[in-house]
Formats: structure tokens, sequence, C-alpha cells
């Protein structure tokens, strides 16, 4: 690879073959900068477009049903409140007497009466009649009403068993479009000595404009829409355009159907869709027709807007990227020559702006040279951190040391407080023995050289331990051993169980008049060893138990030096991630939990960073 000497770097930043190249940089940038503008905006105006569009048509298609649910519901109510009405009058005592025995006069003054304080029905009434048994009309709220009721009205009427009657289709004398509701008067036993009870005693006939039934679903016709009442043969029974009265709807008509349903039709050219729904208290079904052109107008309208922001974007992107393009390549200027400076060793350089330069090959220049100052750093670096370390891994074996050195005081302080105890009490015997014990239980736990030591030499230490304890406690002092086979060739810190095992008899058994029982288990589970010690003391306060936990989540110390002393080893030897856990339930005892990792001899071996 070809070196450059600084004259000769000054002379490539001046030809004028390299201010061409950086031209047709700047000219590439824009290009690739408007080709991914324009791509990635074509495909996400498609995106959005497709899939708002189904949510658009989705949302106007709820907008129709929901107009067309409540203008059924409309229906109803009008349908509903005129029966109510109607019932008022047909149960009315004074009405049943008028029928039955009044007067003509007075009958037809009763007859209005009920009538009129009904609210005449209620809204969009044009005639109201009254006819008695015989069929006569009595009462009429119309001059053109009929004198006598036709056959084919009682005909109707005749298995309603006094349920209101709906006819559609009737035409007034002068040939405008009624809707008739009919029912029959009964008596209930109300009247007279039981001899019209259950009987028709006459009839009442109310007839309505279909213009007021037109009112009702007028609200939801919009420009080019059509909505119309059809009975559920098909037949048209109203219309805002009348001569379409009586003709049959196109569109297919379930009976069985009580939802919206939705039909897309094609009708000379033109799609259509067309929704129905079916009145919940008539035999009648609503029907709405919708251009399709009318659905998808909002669709067009956002598709014009996408194209417009789109056409203004891409002016404003390429006038924009010409800008960035050249904010760009002039830092990268600047950066090339800083750079080629740097990488020279120039540390007191003159950074300011510098035009000209080819920046792939000024670039590459000054890289060359900074990879061999960045390479000397990286050795400086290395060999500080290799010294650090190395004083970190020693401050860790002297606060070790430290910790071990505290816990043989600590135990022997209490031994020989047990041994003045005995000599005190005149059993010399046993002091003696306790004395010799202790000897070679010091023996054990200060030979050199051995940091970590098999799992049956710590259960010997341990048991050692215990019988210490034994000679002064005597029966007050039960010990259960509980050791899984397997563990013998597992390595251990030494003296970690012994302040466990000082806590749980200082703690648990002395302090208990009659002594107590400890249950000492070990067990592996998924490569981990298991220590629980468990015994039947007082056990611990729920505020002394928190601070317990507090102190060995933190490594902090507290009133047992060795439990601590113990916790701090672990973390140091092994990590955060394993130690000692206490449970204990008020005058229910205490369990001490111990884990660590399951490490043999050849597993020691491979771990030396890890354990000292």
């Amino acid at each position: 690879m070809r070196k450059y000497r600084a004259g000769e770097v000054t002379d490539l930043k001046r030809n004028p073959k390299r201010k061409a190249a950086l031209f047709k940089l700047r000219n590439e940038f824009i290009v690739y900068f408007i080709i991914l503008f324009v791509g990635s905006a074509i495909i996400n105006i498609a995106i959005l477009y497709f899939s708002l569009t189904e949510v658009m048509e989705r949302k106007i298609m709820d907008s129709f049903q929901t107009g067309l649910v409540q203008t059924t519901g409309n229906i109803d109510y009008f349908i509903d409140i005129n029966e109510r009405k109607s019932k008022s009058i047909v149960i009315d005592k004074t009405l049943r007497e008028a029928l039955v025995d009044s007067s003509v006069e007075q009958k037809e003054s009763n007859v209005y009466d009920v009538i009129y304080e009904n609210m005449v029905l209620g809204d969009g009434v044009f005639e109201t009649s009254v006819f008695n048994a015989a069929r006569e009309n009595i009462f009429s709220s119309s001059v053109f009403a009929d004198r006598r009721l036709k056959d084919e009205s009682v005909e109707r009427l005749r298995f309603s068993r006094g349920a209101p009657v709906w006819t559609f289709g009737q035409k007034d004398s002068f040939e405008r479009q009624m809707f008739v509701l009919q029912r029959e008067i009964r008596d209930d036993g109300s009247i007279g000595n039981g001899q019209y009870l259950f009987k028709i005693i006459g009839y009442l006939y109310a007839s309505y404009y279909e213009s007021d039934i037109e009112r009702l679903y007028n609200s939801i016709n919009g420009t080019g829409e059509l909505v119309y009442l059809v009975d559920l043969n098909g037949v048209i029974i109203s219309h805002s355009a009348k001569q379409y009265i009586g003709m049959h709807s196109p569109y297919h008509i379930d009976p069985q159907e009580s939802k919206v349903t939705v039909q897309t039709v094609s009708t000379g050219g033109k799609k259509s869709m067309v929704f129905m729904l079916q009145c919940s208290r008539l035999p009648l079904v609503l029907v709405r027709e919708v251009p399709y052109n009318l659905v998808m107008e909002d669709n067009w309208q956002i598709l014009n807007t996408y194209i417009f922001v789109f056409i203004a974007s891409l002016l404003l992107i390429f006038a924009v990227s010409g800008l960035v393009s050249f904010w760009i390549t002039k830092p990268m200027e600047r950066i090339s020559g800083n750079l080629s400076r740097f990488g020279a060793g120039d540390m007191e350089a003159d950074f300011g702006f510098i035009t000209g330069p080819y920046e792939i090959e000024e670039l590459s220049i000054a890289f060359n040279d900074m990879a061999v100052q960045i390479k000397r750093l990286i050795n400086e670096v290395y060999e500080a951190a290799f010294r650090q370390s190395r004083l970190e891994n020693e401050k860790k074996q002297a606060e070790l040391e430290a910790l071990k050195a505290q816990i043989n005081p600590h135990f022997l302080y209490n031994t020989l407080e047990s041994i003045k105890w005995l000599v005190k009490s005149g059993d010399k015997g046993k002091a003696a023995d306790m004395i010799s014990e202790l000897g070679e239980f010091f023996r054990m736990g200060v030979k050199k050289g051995e940091e970590f030591i098999p799992f049956y030499q710590e259960l010997e230490f341990e048991k050692s331990y215990i019988s210490l304890y034994a000679h002064r406690l005597g029966d007050r002092l039960k010990v259960f051993w509980n050791i899984e086979d397997g563990l013998e060739d597992c390595l251990l810190p030494k003296i970690l169980l012994q302040p466990i095992l000082e806590n749980s008899i200082h703690h648990g058994i002395q302090e208990k008049e009659k002594g107590g029982s400890i249950s000492i288990s070990c067990y592996k589970l998924n490569n981990e060893v298991v220590f629980t010690v468990s015994d039947d003391g007082p056990g611990i306060s729920h505020r002394k138990l928190e601070e317990i936990r507090r102190n060995l989540a933190g490594s902090l110390s507290g009133d047992s030096i060795g439990i601590y002393n113990v916790q701090k080893r672990i973390h140091l030897y092994y990590g955060m991630q394993y130690g000692i856990e206490f449970y204990s339930i008020p005058g229910g005892g205490t369990t001490v939990i111990m884990r660590l990792p399951a490490v043999t001899d050849g597993q020691k071996s491979q771990k030396d960073s890890t354990i000292p």
C-alpha cells in the first residue's frame, strides 16, 4: 500500500479532479436519497391507503347499519305507543258501558271523552272510529269515515283474540295511502251482569297517513339514497316516490332474519349496497339502498390527499436533500483533514475548515496512521488493567484472611468461657476433655496450605465442635445428622458451617431451660450443595429477622460476627448468587439454609481465577 508524505497529501487536496469526484458524490447522494424516499413513500402510501380504506369502509357500513337500527327502533316505538293508546281505549269501562246500554246522545259524548282523553291514539292519527257489535259506527273523528264496518275488516280480526291488527296498502277517498290499526272490544266482566263476558261488544278502527310513517325514516334518506318499507313478501308499502308503493322490491327478503343484512348489487351498470332490517313489532322490513360511490367517497378523498402530500413532500425532499448532501460532504472534508493530522501525531493541529479533499482516500491515509497509535494505546491500557486486576486479587485474598482471623478468636472466646464454667462447677474431668478436644479442633482448623478441604473433613471438624458443646450442655443438646451420600469429594472453605452451628446452639438451645435439638442436613440439588441447620428454639421476632436478612443481603455486619463473616466469605469465594438464608417463626424455631456450588477437586483446578 502506498504511503503519502505531507507534501503529497497537500497536493492531493488541491487536485481539481478530486473536486469533480466530490461533486459527483453529492449528486449520487441526492439521487439515492430521492430513490429511497420515493420507494418507501409509495409502499407506505399503498399500505396506509388499503388499510384505511378497509377501516373507513367498515366504519361507514357500521354507520349505515346503526342508522338503520335506530330508524327501525323509531318505527317500533311509533307502533308500540299507538297500540298502547288503543289498548287504553278498548279497556275503558266508560266506553264499554256506552257500547252496551247508553242512549245514542250520551253514548257519543262518552266515547268522545274516552278518545280524546287518550290523546286521539297518539301521534300521526288521521281517523279514529268506534263501531258497536252490530258494526255500526257510533263515533268517528272524521266526517269521511265509513258508517258501517266492512266485512274484510271483521275477517281480519277473526283470529286476533283482542290483539291489535295492522293493515297496509289501503287508501282513503282521496287515494292517499293509509296504515290501519284495528282491535276488537270485548267485555271482561266489568259491565252488566255477566251476559257480555268475553263477548265482542264493539270494534276500534284507527287510520294513519303513510306519509307519517315515511317521516320516521326520511331522516336517514341521504342524497342519492333510497329508503323504504316492504312487507315480508317484498311488496313496497311505504316509499317517498308514491308510484312505487304496491310494487315488488327486487331484493330477496328472509323472514327469519332478525339482524341487519347487507347485499351488494349492480343495476344498470351501477353498483349499490343494500341494507335491510326487519322491524320487531310488525312484519315489515326497512330497506336502504346506498350507491357504492357514496360509500367510497371518503376513501377517494383520502387517496387524493395522500397524492398531494406525496408530491409536495417529494419537492421538499429534493430541495432538502441537496442541502443535506452539501452539509454532509463538507464536514467529511474537515474530518479527513483532522484524521490525517491527528494520525500524524500533530495534537496541536489547526482544526479549521478545509476545502477540496477527496474524502475516501484521505480517510484511508488517516486511518492507516492512526492504527499504529491505537495499538500502542491498547497495549498500555491492557497492561494497566492487568496490574489493577492483580492488585484487586491481592486485596481480596487479604480480606479473606482477615475474615477467618475474626472467626477463630470469637469461637475461642466462647469455648474458653464454657471450660471456665465447667471448672467453676467442679467438673474438672469434663473440662480436661474439652481442653483436649479444643486442641484437636484447632489442630484441624489451622492446618496450613489447605484453604479448601473435602466435605468429609469439614464434617469431622463440625462434629468435633458439636462435641465441645455436648460436654457443657449434656442432655440439653440433641443433634440429628442427615447427610446425603455422594458428597465426600466436594470441596468447601474451612470453618464455614461452625458459626451457623454456634448461632443455633447459643440462641436456640441455651436460652431454653430444658434444652432442645438441632437437625443438620446436607444434600445436593441442581449442582449446588445445600446445608440446612434447624433448631426448635424460641425463634426470631419479625423485626429482628428482617434486620438480619437486610444485613446479609448487603454483606453488612451485625450482632452475630460469625454469621456475617460466613456470608462475606461465600460472596468473595463464589459470588452474590450464593450465601445464607434465615427463616424463623417466633416460638417455632429457626432454620438457616446455606447454598454453595458443588465443586470437586478437578473443578477447583479449572476455577482458580474464581476460587482463591
